[in-house]
């Protein structure tokens, strides 16, 4: 830029002399000097930009530079008459210019050549012919425009220096806090990235502007696609309300359709200020569909657990007289004459009573604490194959078509094989009850992750909405003639298991139960493919 500068000044000189009758420059030396700044800063942006230069060769090139500058100054002085000529001053851009490139010492240096370079050209090298000079200085003249040159120079350097020093210290706190401002963008940006909600910023019409990467994972989508949408779309919430007087933050938790399946979110939102005039809206939220779902897993245990205790003191009360019912009906058949109504009748009250004894008795074994599981490390395949031999003479299990698929891997879990047995009883035991004779039952297995997979579909009757909410309740039996325990014994033991279970039914079209045990590690037990059973 000072080279452009320089060519500049000097047409600029030159158009002066023609139009007022300044000396005019020799055309040929003055072309030569032109074509020569040309050169000269022609090829040092392409050495810059072709060899990509460090610093340090960037700083010679400066210096060298600035060398040829003041070269080229005390060219264009003697070409318009040395002593005589009016670019003399042109030496003072050389020296606050070099200020900023090269250090301090550097600095008087440059200036201490400048200045034996107006000296040589102006008392040493004789004017250059051609040059009118209308008249000449005395000695005296000449040895004080020399001492005014060096004072003017020297003070020059004296203000570059300062001005360099305030520069450089100014520079380096401004660079210091732009790397403080680099790292708290970065922090605050990988603090972002890193939350476990998802966070989106608004206008203040809604429309989303910012969205971290965990928004976009909650929602299952590329955070860049969540910019220009409204949030009232994306998150179901009302940003009208900000023009009320509410108590901020504002919550609301609303059921989401994402990658088809509904989930619940909970949302925190309340008004952001860009600018004074400028307001937006910041929205954190999370998913809590799990989180629900523990909490209403914890009630129902809670819920169980009261139930359980006071059922089972009730039970244990009626207990005590229906013994005495029983054996007053044995001592009742001594006394009582041969009667065929009165033997019909105390053989209704004696099975009656073992009937209401046996399930009290299951109760009262749902209801107890239970004991410590004999955990082992088993093949679950195999311990169903062992169940399907002992529950081939059941009376509703050998009337169903039994299909069974399995996989070729080990389905390995950490069980107690007699509790597992009588889960696989009341669920498979159930899908038949709730199927025709001879209606079809499919079971599967499959290892999904770090998860066992056990499997019962029916095709039969079906469940609502209302009896899938009680069917882990005690005694909330869906047919005739059931305890309601079963599947509460079922939910049990998948709890001692730290499985999972879930139910899936339809009205008329069936039911499938899901239980996912922990996958523990494999056992070497083969497991064939499917096959199909009775």
């Amino acid at each position: 830029m000072f080279r452009a500068i320089l060519v500049c000044l000097a047409l600029v000189y030159q158009l002066l002399a023609w139009l007022i009758g300044f000396r005019v420059l020799p055309a040929l030396p003055f072309l030569l000097t032109i074509a020569f700044v040309s050169v000269a800063s022609w090829c040092y942006y392409w050495a810059v930009i072709k060899f990509r230069l460090d610093s340090r060769i960037i700083g010679r090139w400066v210096v060298g530079s600035l060398i040829a500058d003041a070269m080229v100054i005390s060219a264009l002085v003697w070409m318009t008459g040395g002593v005589h000529s009016n670019l003399s001053l042109s030496y003072l851009v050389i020296i606050p210019l070099g200020a900023i490139f090269v250090s301090k010492i550097s600095i008087y240096i440059l200036t201490v050549l400048c200045f034996v370079m107006l000296y040589t050209t102006v008392t040493l090298i004789p004017p250059l012919e051609g040059i009118n000079i209308t008249s000449s200085l005395l000695p005296e003249e000449e040895a004080y425009f020399m001492a005014s040159q060096f004072v003017i120079f020297f003070v020059t350097a004296l203000v570059s220096a300062l001005m360099q020093e305030a520069y450089r210290g100014t520079t380096s706190a401004l660079r210091i806090k732009e790397q403080n401002i680099r790292w708290l963008k970065e922090m605050r940006n990988r603090i972002i990235d890193n939350m476990h909600s998802g966070l989106v910023t608004t206008d203040e019409r809604g429309v989303i502007r910012f969205a971290n990467q965990m928004a976009g994972r909650l929602l299952q989508q590329d955070n860049s696609q969540l910019l220009g949408l409204n949030a009232a779309d994306v998150l179901g919430i009302d940003l009208n309300l900000a023009e009320q007087k509410l108590n901020w933050p504002q919550r609301t938790e609303v059921w989401l359709h994402i990658d088809d399946e509904e989930r619940l979110i909970g949302v925190s939102y309340s008004p952001l200020e860009f600018q004074p005039t400028k307001t937006g809206y910041l929205a954190v939220f999370q998913d809590l569909t799990e989180i629900k779902s523990m909490e209403q897993e914890h009630r129902f245990k809670d819920k169980m657990a009261a139930v359980g205790r006071v059922a089972a003191g009730v039970a244990h009360e009626i207990r005590n007289p229906l013994a005495s019912i029983k054996g007053s009906i044995q001592v009742l058949r001594e006394f009582v004459p041969e009667d065929r109504d009165a033997e019909e009748l105390m053989d209704i009250v004696e099975k009656e009573s073992n009937r209401l004894n046996d399930i009290i008795s299951t109760f009262l074994e749902y209801s107890r604490p239970p004991g410590p599981a004999d955990m082992r490390e088993l093949n679950l395949i195999v311990v169903f194959r062992e169940f399907c031999l002992l529950a081939a003479k059941d009376e509703v299990i050998r009337q169903l078509t039994l299909e069974v698929e399995t996989i070729q891997a080990d389905a390995c879990i950490l069980g107690d094989q007699a509790k597992l047995q009588q889960l696989f009883w009341n669920i498979v035991r159930n899908a038949g009850q709730a199927s025709r004779s001879g209606g079809r039952v499919r079971v599967e297995f499959d290892v999904r992750g770090d998860e066992v997979l056990f499997s019962v579909r029916d095709y039969g009757c079906g469940m609502s909405e209302e009896q899938l909410a009680d069917l882990f309740t005690p005694f909330q039996s869906f047919r005739k003639g059931g305890s309601g325990l079963g599947m509460s014994i079922v939910y049990e033991i998948v709890q001692i298991h730290r499985g999972r279970i879930e139910v899936l039914s339809e009205l008329n079209k069936g039911t499938t139960v899901n239980v996912y045990f922990p996958f523990y590690k494999e056992i070497s037990h083969g497991a064939e493919g499917a096959d199909t059973g009775r």
